[in-house]
């Protein structure tokens, strides 16, 4: 029905809650100006064990985390069991018998 122009009463004012009537909680709030919905509680998002989809990019709020759409990740520090690229891994004490040989480049 295209003439149907209510929001469900969740929804007003520019939050979205849940809740029964009293007390509501807000979920997420949107920015009056800018139009972006923010989270509106200072907890952690928890997904429900549900995949999170269609998502640009992921930014850490110090800046130091950056997941790009390409699959580039940007980060200080990588702490792994294996390193592994495309089907060559290695673990710690293989990487470090790499590193320790002395093998004579071609010049």
């Amino acid at each position: 029905n295209l003439s149907w122009n209510r929001l469900d009463t969740s929804i007003s004012g520019g939050t979205l809650t849940f809740g029964s009537p009293t007390p509501k909680s807000e979920i997420w709030t949107t920015d009056e100006t800018t139009g972006a919905i923010k989270l509106a509680i200072s907890q952690s998002l928890d997904l429900n064990n549900q995949d999170l989809k269609n998502v640009r990019s992921i930014l850490s709020a110090s800046g130091k985390l950056i997941i790009n759409e390409d699959g580039t990740i940007v980060v200080d520090t990588v702490n792994s069991k294996k390193l592994c690229l495309n089907d060559q891994c290695l673990d710690r004490e293989e990487l470090k018998s790499l590193l320790e040989m002395k093998a004579v480049l071609p010049q």
